[in-house]
């Protein structure tokens, strides 16, 4: 199976979704299946960390200032050009790698890009990695790792991976886990802040401050 993978990572984008693909595409390698990603190519992303896992990276070329886009996701601004130039170049690596699967994981994307995308590359099957589901994904799968409610989306898809069943962790969390779970007890003593592998806001000393002033 080949799957094409379109995320991004970067100062403002935080890690996660590049690192939970990366999380799904080591495992599918593993598995035997062919992978690539499709990345704005911009300073300060993590395109260069997807490379050195030694998977192959499709550049989006970025616009200076990306256009404005008052129909789109609120996340839009995360684009690093027009939806629709992202749509071309993600079609025009589909069309070289012949995918099974586009997976797609940046909230400044939807249906709009998936319709674009899908009608370059009829024969693939689209699935969005999303946790806020607040617009429509136009994808046959949809995977909401972090949904605990047994409410259905507002923007369901024909078949819904949800919960925690489903979270893309790398195999070092599971490998601790027996040893994380041995050390609890009914006292708190130490937390761990992660406010996404960058911290633009400043989250993690506020936090820290907070903590200490209760």
């Amino acid at each position: 199976m080949r799957l094409l993978i379109r995320t991004d990572g970067d100062t403002i984008i935080g890690g996660g979704h590049v690192m939970r693909c990366l999380t799904l595409a080591n495992e599918a390698t593993a598995r035997g299946h062919h992978v690539e990603f499709v990345m704005a190519a911009r300073l300060n992303t993590m395109s260069q960390r997807v490379r050195d896992s030694g998977f192959k990276v499709h550049d989006i070329s970025p616009s200076s200032p990306p256009p404005h886009d008052p129909a789109g996701p609120a996340h839009s601004n995360w684009l690093a050009t027009s939806w629709q130039e992202d749509a071309r170049a993600t079609a025009e690596a589909a069309q070289k790698f012949d995918p099974d699967w586009i997976i797609w994981d940046h909230y400044g994307l939807d249906a709009r890009w998936t319709h674009e995308v899908r009608s370059a590359t009829s024969t693939a099957q689209f699935m969005a990695i999303d946790d806020l589901d607040d617009r429509a994904l136009g994808s046959e799968r949809v995977l909401d790792q972090t949904r605990m409610s047994e409410t259905a989306r507002l923007n369901p898809a024909d078949a819904t991976l949800t919960g925690a069943s489903f979270a893309l962790l790398r195999p070092e969390f599971a490998a601790l886990r027996p040893t994380a779970l041995a050390g609890r007890n009914d006292t708190v003593t130490r937390i761990l802040i992660a406010p996404g592998m960058v911290d633009g806001s400043g989250l993690a000393p506020r936090t820290a401050s907070a903590r200490r002033i209760s």
